[in-house]
């Protein structure tokens, strides 16, 4: 082997998982008091009494991230909207992004209980041409283990008390899921500004 050698990771993306420690079934049940629009969404203004361990855990997660991918502290996140997605409507199953975001983050209070079965995130790769080369059908036998330089696609699985944060720029979307319990997360997403 050639001892000169190396592999660097270059122009990566990056998913960041939690697992908060706040009451989870206190922020279920507030969710579930709540009147949800046509598309089982519920609109989230930052003042919620009854969620605001969840909103500092949140910021406190997005500041982490924003530490460690290398960026000023003279520069900060700040949570700019969040939704409760209760039930399940169509339009997740959409890969979409959060174009006037910086980060995006996926919380789940009750990942699967008597009414709720969320069903996976899906991360698309954003290097599309990659997908010309490394395909992602079940028959390509090219791959040895799918990783950061071979995935089309990345499967989050949804956990009570999971946060995950991603760019907002990597396309995104929920997967179908076969049994009938609905979905039930809070999206909120940050931006990036100076002190």
């Amino acid at each position: 082997m050639d001892t000169n050698y190396k592999l660097e990771s270059i122009f990566s993306s990056f998913l960041a998982e939690f697992q908060l420690d706040i009451d989870h079934a206190k922020v279920r049940d507030w969710i579930y008091a709540q009147v949800e629009d046509e598309t089982n969404k519920i609109e989230l203004t930052f003042d919620e009494p009854e969620l605001q361990e969840f909103y500092s855990a949140t910021l406190d997660a997005f500041t982490t991230v924003h530490h460690d991918i290398g960026l000023r502290s003279q520069w900060s996140q700040v949570l700019i909207e969040a939704w409760a997605n209760t039930g399940m409507d169509t339009r997740f199953e959409v890969a979409h992004h959060h174009p006037r975001a910086s980060f995006v983050s996926v919380y789940y209070p009750d990942a699967k209980g008597d009414n709720v079965d969320c069903g996976p995130l899906e991360l698309v790769n954003p290097v599309t041409e990659a997908q010309r080369i490394i395909h992602s059908e079940s028959n390509y036998t090219a791959v040895a283990s799918y990783n950061q330089y071979t995935a089309q696609r990345w499967r989050v699985v949804p956990e009570t008390g999971k946060l995950v944060i991603f760019p907002a720029w990597i396309q995104h979307y929920v997967l179908p899921k076969l049994s009938p319990g609905g979905r039930l997360s809070i999206a909120v997403n940050s931006t990036i500004v100076p002190n």
